[in-house]
């Protein structure tokens, strides 16, 4: 096996009990649960690093001949953003004084 197909393998896993620990964190409140998500959540972040660091390349390839793709990307994650903290910082059906 090589490490590409490692670590992308590992990603999806992580992703997998990430996803798991952070819906069970909704339903439970404990703090088993709480340090399983912050452990997933670490990992995913280290091997993100590993997994991005092996396609370099062929992301930088990506972002060279896709302007177009890269721009739309870019404006989809500032509208997510947006409506996040709009949601946030004015929560639906608060009262406006």
């Amino acid at each position: 096996m090589k490490i590409r197909s490692l670590v992308t393998l590992s990603v999806f896993f992580v992703f997998c009990g990430m996803s798991t620990t952070g819906i069970l964190r909704f339903l439970d409140e404990s703090p088993l649960i709480a340090t399983l998500h912050m452990t997933f959540a670490f990992t995913m972040f280290s091997i993100i690093f590993f997994h991005i660091s092996n396609n370099s390349q062929q992301l930088l390839n990506y972002i060279k001949n896709d302007r177009k793709e890269l721009l739309l990307a870019l404006l989809f994650l500032a509208a997510i953003c947006l409506l996040g903290f709009s949601i946030h910082f004015f929560p639906i059906g608060a009262e406006v004084v």
